[in-house]
């Protein structure tokens, strides 16, 4: 709870739903409410102290679209709000294990 009031006193619009980690569990037992959860958000930030455990809480649905990872964020941290702003804003890289790799380099004003 301590935690996520100092989420919600960040006031940054982009985060549009805080949870924790037990009533995630609950809340998504089944794949479809899984599959719901990823298609209705495009980023996911998780703390980076229960991060270890949601591979088992998420399914493997959020991990094989590796463009849908949760974001490891440190809420330990004094500045939560800068925090936040930095993994909202950063762009992620995830390489595959292939022998190939591509990336799409480009700004917005091009």
């Amino acid at each position: 709870p301590a935690v996520k009031q100092r989420v919600t006193d960040a006031a940054i619009p982009a985060i549009v739903r805080i949870t924790g980690v037990s009533k995630l569990g609950t809340r998504i037992k089944a794949f479809e409410a899984r599959r719901a959860l990823l298609a209705e958000h495009d980023l996911f930030l998780a703390d980076d102290r229960v991060l270890p455990l949601l591979p088992r809480i998420l399914g493997k649905a959020f991990f094989e679209r590796r463009s849908k990872l949760p974001v490891p964020v440190d809420l330990t941290k004094k500045e939560v709000g800068a925090e936040l702003e930095a993994a909202i804003a950063a762009t992620y890289l995830h390489l595959s294990t292939g022998p190939c790799t591509v990336v799409r380099i480009g700004r917005l004003a091009q």
